[in-house]
């Protein structure tokens, strides 16, 4: 638990963060937050209310699968991001990333492929 304040741009900002993360397998990571913050600024006053869970799954050392899905009530946005990573050879990695999110009537899906590689020239 946490509780922030200080300035923020013109105005000023308190949070109030409170998050739990348990381990309650091996490999497996499984978390939630909620995040409260205070906003005064010149143009206005709001709160903002988000709300967080996550999980990350390691197969082996060099494959995993990590998830994180968020609500924030001020936007009414429910959004994630789902990410699958495979390290195939030392430093070299490819992701497959998916990012759904629903606001209103709105629902939209970006899919995201990222390989990587390690160049090691021969001395």
């Amino acid at each position: 638990i946490s509780f922030l304040w200080g300035g923020f741009y013109a105005g000023k900002k308190n949070s109030l963060v409170a998050a739990l993360t348990a381990g309650p397998a091996e490999g497996v990571r499984l978390g939630g937050s909620m995040e409260v913050d205070w906003v005064d600024l010149p143009q206005g006053s709001f709160v903002a209310e988000i709300l967080e869970g996550e999980m990350e799954w390691s197969f082996t050392n060099r494959i995993s699968a990590h998830g994180l899905v968020q609500w924030d009530k001020e936007g009414r946005t429910l959004a994630a991001n789902l990410r699958f990573s495979w390290e195939y050879r030392p430093g070299s990695w490819v992701y497959l990333v998916a990012n759904p999110s629903h606001q209103g009537n709105d629902n939209t899906l970006l899919l995201l492929l990222k390989v990587t590689w390690l160049w090691e020239p021969a001395l």
